[in-house]
């Protein structure tokens, strides 16, 4: 193969024809295999040499090469035996865990080969500074080319051993939110490259690391143009505490504090706003390191606004804000009409229910908001006008309504399931199984969100259920009371049919349940049910005068006298009440004529399939099920 034609067509072959299936043959000559570690996507390599390692590739491209601890690359080239070339590659190295690596990769293998050489990382390090610090716990300081932290302790010089032709460098960065005082390097200021510093080293340099600003104190001084200025001020914090008194003369303040300043931008443009001097912009909120004495020059102009009228029916229900709501510039209202200010820069007012209330309606002229309009908060009333009317009633939320969701395979939907409100509120505690929850006319339509990486199925009362559009991972149900929602994942499942046989002695004498929420109100003929769907036999009175059979077999009673089964194909209930009409049968005669009768000692000519009946024949009486 000639490497120049290959170089000519690689582009168009690898657009026209797929992937090569053959493998390609890595050689890496290693001068200490016991001092680094081989691997293809995870793979370790096994039964290295010292010298040259003919590696094959299979399909894979990359061979990642690691150092052991406290190994490093002093070596790493590329050698293009058809060139006559070697290029380094140890700009690439880089990092995990303080460990060195390198991915190597080559389009010509048969050309090409890796050289690579190593040291133990404390044989190179012939040359040593020395570092002081004030504050250990501020500073994190590693070498150039590793992750390994160098210990230090406050106030005393710590010698740190380095290579100086790779390890020329080290990096130092601030722990916590503020930055160091001072860096300085044999009696000279380091200035940081924006957060961390890279101090360059030689043998024998002196490091001095002031983590902590001295204790000076630096005045502070507020010069607010007008009230305006000082009603424009909502917070001013230091290190997190709040300055109330910050109008007040001969105010002080510790070098290296952090000072926040919050402004009402919503009411009030920001005209002047200087520093010692010297005109900034202004944003909310404005944070500065104190690096000396401050005086901080302030100047609003508030926005213009106008009056409109709103009315509502109960104010503790509902919190109203002047423009938008996470400004937190809330109205303080009286049952009724209210006047109130709204800025022509944000003319809007927004709506959020207080906790367990709800949003009834609104109007605004002549448009009255839908209730879907109104189900999401906030509820932002836009572009108002001078003089109109916003009329808002409200409700108290009473979930008196009960339903059920039924999941089967949520572990194959972790991370994606979610069932919530319309108001987007979670539903919470959903398990595997059957959970009931309770709710309100409020809350629909509800959001179901799949989106797992298996097949979903839906279901409403049993009926499938479509998405909000096709092959969506959203369902938007809306639920009455009773109902069920059932969510398949994986497997769809399977309908099966529920022969129901209640005798006439035990109507009225228990409830049939399907779903845990849902009554069978007609208990005659036969149901559909999908498979593990839940039924349950609910005695109204006394558990120990009904007999319930399961495909001839008797169902045992729970703790609460119910007897529950899961539908798992088709099936055959009978409900009676115990003894049912069986006095009425007498096991007359002793010859071996057959005759039925049923739970209600009737004489039956020709018994149904699946019908519960007594057998007589030879003076024996024997109930069963006809098959």
């Amino acid at each position: 193969m000639k490497k120049f034609l290959l170089l000519t067509l690689l582009a168009l072959v690898s657009a026209i024809l797929p992937p090569l299936a053959s493998a390609a043959i890595y050689n890496v000559d290693i001068d200490d295999v016991t001092r680094v570690e081989l691997d293809i996507d995870g793979t370790p390599v096994a039964n290295l040499v010292n010298g040259v390692n003919a590696i094959d590739m299979g399909s894979s491209r990359y061979l990642r090469v690691m150092a052991n601890e406290g190994v490093v690359f002093t070596e790493v080239t590329l050698v293009d035996t058809y060139f006559n070339e070697e290029t380094s590659w140890m700009d690439r190295i880089d990092i995990e865990g303080g460990r060195q690596y390198i991915d190597l990769s080559t389009s010509f293998p048969e050309d090409e080969s890796f050289r690579i050489r190593t040291s133990g990382a404390s044989d190179l390090r012939t040359a040593s500074c020395t570092v002081t610090v004030d504050d250990p716990s501020r500073v994190h300081l590693v070498r150039k080319n590793s992750d390994e932290a160098i210990a230090l302790q406050a106030g005393a010089a710590t010698a740190v051993k380095f290579d100086p032709t790779n390890e020329n460098e080290l990096i130092l960065t601030p722990e916590g939110d503020k930055p160091l005082y001072k860096v300085m390097r044999n009696d000279e200021e380091v200035v940081s490259g924006g957060y961390s510093y890279i101090i360059p080293v030689a043998d024998g340099d002196r490091i001095e690391i002031m983590a902590n600003y001295p204790d000076v104190d630096c005045s502070l001084k507020f010069v607010f143009a007008d009230e305006n200025a000082v009603d424009f001020i909502k917070a001013i914090d230091i290190d997190g505490k709040p300055l109330y008194d910050f109008t007040a003369e001969n105010l002080s303040v510790k070098l290296g504090a952090g000072l926040s300043i919050t402004g009402d931008t919503d009411k009030y443009e920001v005209t002047e706003f200087t520093i010692n001097g010297a005109s900034l912009s202004f944003f909310n909120p404005f944070r500065l390191l104190v690096e000396g004495d401050l005086e901080i020059r302030i100047a609003v102009r508030r926005y213009a606004s106008f009056e409109m009228k709103v009315t509502v029916d109960n104010p503790e229900r509902i919190h109203v804000y002047q423009g938008y709501s996470y400004n937190g510039n809330e109205y303080t209202l009286v049952p009724g009409e209210n006047t109130v200010e709204v800025l022509r820069v944000t003319p809007i007012i927004s709506l959020v229910p207080a906790d367990g209330c709800y949003i009834a309606s609104v109007k605004i002229g002549n448009y009255d908001y839908s209730a879907e309009e109104l189900q999401t908060a906030p509820v932002m009333i836009g572009s108002l006008t001078e003089g109109e009317h916003l009329e808002i009633t409200t409700g108290v939320i009473n979930r008196d309504k009960t339903a059920a969701i039924y999941v089967e395979g949520l572990e194959q939907a972790e991370g994606f399931f979610k069932f919530m409100r319309a108001d987007q509120s979670l539903v919470e505690g959903i398990q595997s199984g059957y959970n009931t929850f309770a709710f309100y006319d409020g809350d629909n339509r509800f959001r179901l969100e799949t989106g797992a990486p298996v097949a979903s199925h839906v279901y409403v009362n049993d009926e499938a259920f479509a998405p909000e559009y096709p092959e969506s991972p959203v369902y938007r149900p809306v639920l009455a009371d009773g109902d069920v929602l059932k969510v398949f994942f994986g497997e769809a499942p399977s309908a099966h049919t529920l022969t129901l046989e209640i005798h006439a002695d035990a109507e009225g004498a228990f409830r049939l349940v399907r779903d845990r929420v849902a009554d069978i109100t007609d208990a005659r003929g036969s149901i559909s049910a999908l498979r593990s769907t839940e039924i349950a036999v609910e005695p109204a009175g006394d558990a120990s005068g009904l007999e319930v059979t399961l495909d001839g077999d008797a169902l045992t009673p729970d703790a609460d006298g119910r007897c529950v089964f899961s539908v798992s194909g088709d099936h055959h209930l009978a409900v009676a009440k115990k003894s049912s009409g069986i006095s009425g049968v007498e096991a007359v005669g002793s010859d071996d004529s057959v005759r039925y009768y049923n739970m209600q000692g009737i004489l039956i000519a020709q018994p149904r399939p699946g019908a519960t009946v007594i057998r007589v024949q030879g003076g024996k009486a024997v109930r069963q099920i006809v098959r």
